[in-house]
């Protein structure tokens, strides 16, 4: 027998939601893109990519999320968060960025 849906459980935050990824190639960008059309925020590290890799990517990644009406922020000097305003509305992805400054 199938399980109803709990009501009593809330959904997940968008830090639950929230999907870390180390880049390791310009490859990745239309997956990275897709998940952000879908709705998920990332956290994406470009550490492992060289310098005008990591700018282009951030380049079209920012696009897709203001698009999205979202905001990209910096967790530090290789890792950015990429969020659509949606994923800003429950506060957690703003609790977030405000305890890693």
């Amino acid at each position: 027998m199938a399980k109803k849906h709990d009501l009593g459980k809330s959904p997940l935050t968008s830090f639950q939601l929230l999907e870390r990824v180390i880049v390791s190639s310009f490859e990745q960008l239309l997956d990275l893109a897709n998940l952000l059309k879908n709705g998920k925020p990332l956290l994406l590290s470009f550490q492992m990519v060289d310098v005008e890799v990591a700018n282009k990517m951030i380049g079209f990644l920012s696009g897709v999320v203001y698009a999205l009406e979202g905001s990209t922020h910096f967790t530090d000097e290789k890792t950015i968060l990429f969020a659509s305003k949606k994923n800003f509305e429950d506060g957690s992805l703003n609790q977030f960025i405000k305890e890693r400054n």
